[in-house]
């Protein structure tokens, strides 16, 4: 099964990606590592380049998606793009021949959250309801 990691540059989500990279599950190479800049703050050009050096650190494939949100842009707004850009970077790498999951590292969804819609597949933090 291919992963789908998304790595915001934030410590939990870093973490993720060593663990899956050079952790047990011994992933290196075979993961793809989706970062998502929302264009919420002026520096976040950084994050998207230690995301894609880490990447490249554990020979892992990166896409980047990146949005106009704006400064004054709501975590739900935010949220919501960031998992529309993580099911077009799936449907990228995944078919019915080759499946994989979505994984992130945010604990915090939305009520409105489903899992085979807007939720990751694996960790399921949203899949309490559903």
């Amino acid at each position: 099964m291919k992963y789908v990691l998304a790595v915001s540059g934030g410590i939990d989500s870093v973490v993720l990606l060593d663990m899956f990279a050079s952790g047990g599950l011994g992933l290196a190479g075979s993961g793809v590592v989706a970062h998502f800049d929302h264009g919420i703050r002026v520096e976040s050009g950084r994050d998207a380049e230690l995301v894609k050096n880490l990447a490249s650190r554990y020979q892992m494939k990166f896409v980047l998606g990146r949005g106009k949100l704006g400064k004054n842009a709501s975590e739900d707004t935010a949220r919501q793009e960031r998992y529309k850009f993580l099911r077009q970077a799936s449907a990228s790498f995944c078919s019915k021949d080759r499946p994989c999951c979505r994984v992130t590292a945010y604990g915090k969804c939305s009520k409105n959250c489903k899992c085979s819609k807007d939720g990751p597949c694996c960790n399921r933090p949203c899949c309490k309801n559903g």
